[in-house]
């Protein structure tokens, strides 16, 4: 049953390398996934010259003449069959009182009508999911409007900090186009200009900045001193700016008898994978997934920073991404810095700060090291359409089994310090978590442990399909009083290493936690 249940699905099987769908990328080699129609639409929409150079009056001017346009139509679809959802009268009201405002420029007015339509929308998405396009067009139409109200003000101050947030927000809904004729003209630009204004406001916050990249650039001179001359070798090879290249020596004893499974990923055919891993619901760990073998860059090409930040002509830095602070269960915060700042205050500190207090523990004897000061953690990011010039670096896996589309699925970037740790937590979508970078140790529990794991709900959609689930529990370090029956539930573990890819069936509990400075992709899909 299994093997004829596989023929349900797209072919991306090596044998048969046959392109059955447009969400489909065949061919052996693997084809990069610049080339792949997952991307298409955000790289034709987002990235023209147009966008790229545009000003703040031309977007501003843009999105004013396309709601003239279309905003009407948009509200009146909102109201199509609402009689039972008061939230869609709501959101049509104010995203058509924010197109009168922009008209006449009244941009604190603009600002407080699109962020109402924001609430509705947000609140007639914890019922259930959007019941039709209007809802989303609605949405982004009120990003927009957020952004311009923004970028129309002549200055920097503190209302403007969410800026970063509502940006990314418009950058995931183009994420779920399925062609560039959904996403508005204007998008692109308002990505753009959002970006600049976003980095005026971190200058602004961070004037010292250029001291503390002093700073940083010293953590690799005499100021500490190598232990031994084998220490001195690998210093001397070695750069902040390198992701460890080995698990830190207190990584965690993975026992033989809880052991995810590991196959080679070359060998293993797409139906195989199907049969013996989807279809059973079991975690597989795909060795060599993520390698030039299957499409992928080297893994010292991700290991060094210095290349991702060279990538759109040295102007990869200054995109905007997410950060939280602290791991699951620590104080940190959530917010959104530049990827160079990221790179440059967090992750520069967590290589080297591995790198010396590995050697200098390891050397007088400690079980342990001591962890980052600071951790940092850009997750579950849509880096790659950020990017593009990114894609190159990775091919999608044919485990994907065809099914990777943007309105089924997802592909995302997360890149953190040492000591990033997720909640317990289960997704509403099968999973391929490929490391490219770096080294995480990982938990799977199955479903039938649930009744141990203490879940509770963190996204309620009206007990639709999107919903996702975590625990309370601390994996690693549980309150054995507060949760005593944490002990019993069994699981499985795993270190990932660059080139391996971890398979979670959709549903299945897992935590994760980075042992080093680390660089995974992972890949969603129903």
């Amino acid at each position: 049953m299994a093997n004829a249940a596989w023929f349900l699905f797209d072919s991306d099987d090596d044998e048969a390398a046959v392109k059955t769908s447009a969400c489909v990328s065949g061919g052996d080699p693997p084809a990069s996934a610049a080339t792949h129609a997952y991307f298409a639409p955000c790289r034709a929409a987002l990235w023209s010259s147009e966008a790229v150079t545009a000003t703040s009056e031309s977007f501003v001017a843009a999105l004013v003449a396309d709601a003239r346009a279309r905003v009407p139509a948009v509200a009146a679809g909102l109201r199509v069959g609402a009689r039972d959802f008061a939230e869609a009268h709501v959101a049509a009201d104010a995203i058509l009182a924010a197109a009168y405002c922009a008209a006449d420029a009244d941009w604190p007015a603009v600002a407080q009508r699109a962020e109402d339509a924001r609430a509705a929308h947000t609140r007639r998405l914890e019922r259930g999911n959007w019941p039709h396009a209007w809802w989303q067009r609605s949405h982004v139409f009120a990003l927009g409007f957020r952004v311009a109200a923004a970028v129309s003000t002549s200055a920097v101050d503190e209302t403007s900090s969410d800026l970063g947030a509502v940006m990314l927000e418009a950058l995931s809904m183009a994420t779920l186009a399925d062609s560039a004729d959904e996403i508005p003209g204007w998008l692109g630009a308002c990505l753009r200009v959002a970006e600049r204004r976003c980095l005026a406001i971190e200058a602004q916050g961070d004037k010292d900045e250029d001291e503390d990249d002093e700073d940083i650039n010293t953590l690799d001179d005499n100021k500490h001193p190598p232990l031994t001359a084998a220490t001195i070798r690998e210093c001397s090879s070695s750069s902040s700016w390198m992701i460890p290249s080995r698990p830190p020596f207190d990584a965690p004893s993975i026992r033989d008898d809880r052991s995810i499974a590991r196959v080679d990923a070359l060998t293993l055919s797409v139906a195989d994978f199907y049969a013996r891993f989807v279809a059973t619901e079991t975690p597989v760990i795909l060795e060599k997934c993520a390698t030039p073998a299957m499409g992928w860059a080297p893994t010292e090409t991700w290991r060094d920073m210095r290349r991702l930040l060279s990538l759109e002509n040295g102007t990869a830095g200054t995109r905007i991404v997410p950060v939280a602070t602290g791991g699951f269960g620590e104080p940190g915060e959530l917010g959104v810095t530049s990827l160079g700042r990221l790179v440059r205050k967090s992750l520069r500190r967590s290589n080297q700060g591995m790198f010396q207090t590995s050697s200098r523990l390891k050397q007088k004897g400690f079980k342990e090291h001591i962890s980052t000061p600071s951790v940092a953690y850009m997750s579950q990011h849509a880096l790659f359409h950020q990017i593009p010039e990114l894609q190159s670096f990775i091919a999608v896996p044919k485990f994907a089994l065809g099914r990777l589309c943007p309105d089924t699925g997802a592909v995302n970037a997360w890149l953190g310090t040492e000591g990033t740790r997720t909640a317990l937590h289960r997704d509403a979508y099968c999973n391929l978590l490929c490391q490219t970078a770096g080294f995480k140790y990982v938990r799977t529990y199955a479903a039938d442990q649930t009744r141990f794991l203490y879940p509770e709900e963190t996204t309620h959609r009206g007990g639709e399909d999107n919903t996702f689930s975590r625990s309370a529990v601390l994996v690693e370090a549980p309150d054995t009083e507060k949760f005593p029956k944490f002990a019993e539930a069994r699981f499985e573990e795993a270190l990932l290493a660059p080139g391996d890819a971890l398979f979670l069936p959709r549903g299945m509990w897992h935590y994760v936690r980075g042992l080093t400075t680390s660089f995974s992709v992972n890949f969603w899909w129903n």
